[in-house]
């Protein structure tokens, strides 16, 4: 049994003194980090940060209309649990946006999302459209100046359609196609659509180059339908006439890929 005596003697004892010091000092830190973590103010939201594919005033409006966003919701702390999902439906909503990769805290300050930007593929009329037929604001006219965007006449826009809306007009869609199947094969910059002329190519989709030249497209090849011929075949058919017409494009009159084997028309030859 420890007697006052011992225990006098124990706090006497220089090495035993430092220890019960040392383990006060310890212990006395910790409980005073813990009450500063628990007193301290949550790490505030200070950058946005939009990581973004395609055209840069497009994404530059976007991180602004984030930001905004963010301060009217109230987020300025990096712990609110629901601000990456509100921020995550919040892009998806713009039209311009095509594809959200991630939305993401980055400690200590930083909130980061990345995305794709749909972009102009062609036009009817003065309406942008994507390559996947979904209307683009107005914002996008501004970003094509300078640039070849094929233009489709021949059919109207519903004026129920908005931005960020696909539009899923048959034959828009058929042209659609046949524009992504040629984009780097040869330069289009007009496409004629059923229904909008007479003629031998009154019943398909014609596309015409900047050269002057006319390719009938046909109607888009539909599997399981067994009629027509394979959008493969026409593709394979337009290399085939391209190869023979080599440099001289504009003194073709018209190519027709819609067939078996490609046609091609001079503009010199007797009708």
């Amino acid at each position: 049994m420890l007697t006052a005596q011992k225990a006098g003697g124990v706090f006497r004892n220089p090495n035993i003194l430092c220890g019960f010091l040392c383990t006060g000092i310890f212990f006395g830190l910790i409980i005073a980090a813990n009450i500063k973590m628990i007193h301290s103010p949550p790490a505030k939201v200070r950058r946005l940060s939009v990581k973004y594919r395609g055209d840069e005033n497009i994404g530059n409006n976007l991180i602004k209309k984030g930001r905004k966003f963010l301060t009217q919701k109230g987020y300025i702390n990096m712990n609110d649990q629901a601000m990456l999902k509100e921020l995550h439906s919040f892009f998806r909503k713009k039209p311009e946006v095509q594809h959200i990769y991630y939305a993401k805290k980055i400690f200590p300050d930083t909130v980061e999302i990345k995305l794709a930007l749909r972009e102009p593929f062609v036009k009817v009329g003065k309406i942008y459209f994507d390559s996947e037929g979904y209307r683009l604001p107005a914002g996008f006219c501004r970003t094509v100046r300078g640039k070849s965007i094929p233009s489709i006449s021949g059919i109207s826009i519903p004026k129920t359609l908005g931005p960020g809306e696909m539009w899923e007009n048959i034959y828009f869609q058929e042209t659609l196609q046949a524009l992504r199947t040629v984009q780097n094969t040869v330069s289009i910059t007009g496409v004629l659509v059923p229904g909008s002329r007479g003629g031998m190519f009154a019943n398909g989709i014609v596309l015409a180059t900047k050269e002057g030249t006319y390719i009938y497209w046909g109607k888009v090849f539909h599997e399981g339908m067994g009629q027509g011929v394979s959008t493969e075949m026409k593709l394979k058919n337009l290399e085939k006439a391209l190869h023979i017409i080599t440099r001289n494009m504009d003194k073709v009159k018209y190519v027709d890929v819609s067939r078996k084997r490609p046609v091609i028309k001079y503009k010199l030859e007797v009708s």
